[in-house]
């Protein structure tokens, strides 16, 4: 059985003011993301709590949001089920369905379990995508390398035809030099 924390240990945890938390607090339960309360109304922190107190850090101090921006981020993120992943890669939490253990959030974790579902699903199928972009890439890059083989096989070809005609040329110049050397001779004794 897991047990919660108090502000203090939140605060000392998170190293933040025991006003910034109760302000934060207060503003995620106006957006309906609440904590438990024992019998003398005090918050109890679980770690699930823990870590969207993480996030909210994260979202105020890393990337800049307003106190307004950072919650509606969690509450979406909450909604779509991408707090828990995202709270991994924001921090150093491990991904555990809610700790509560009371008849209401035997749901939730029901809907926890189908969100982390979901995200995986998602990740699979960007996986899929990034296969298929990559074995076109390869298709495309082998295309091109037998291209490249093609022309250089037909510049061969050209090359030894041109070298060829270059024969050619040359034998039919030295029967040219030949001529006119026999014609200066024969004009010669005809003079």
């Amino acid at each position: 059985m897991s047990y919660g924390y108090f502000a203090k240990e939140v605060i000392e945890r998170l190293q933040i003011k025991s006003s910034t938390l109760r302000n934060w607090c207060k503003v995620l339960e106006e957006s309906n993301i609440n904590f438990e309360r024992n019998d003398r109304d005090q918050r109890i922190f679980f770690e699930s709590d823990i870590a969207l107190l993480e996030k909210m850090k994260f979202l105020l101090q890393e990337e800049g949001k307003t106190l307004k921006e950072a919650v509606e981020t969690l509450a979406t993120e909450r909604d779509s089920g991408a707090m828990a992943l995202s709270a991994i890669e924001n921090s150093n939490t491990t991904l555990a369905p809610p700790e509560r253990h009371d008849g209401a959030n035997v749901q939730a974790f029901m809907n926890h379990m189908e969100n982390i579902s979901k995200q995986i699903a998602s990740t699979l199928q960007q996986q899929e995508i990034v296969v298929r972009q990559n074995e076109s890439i390869l298709n495309i890059l082998e295309r091109e390398k037998e291209e490249k083989e093609e022309l250089k096989r037909e510049n061969e070809m050209l090359q030894t035809k041109l070298d060829q005609i270059l024969d050619s040329v040359q034998k039919i110049e030295k029967k040219q030099e030949k001529r006119s050397l026999f014609e200066i001779l024969f004009t010669k004794k005809n003079d």
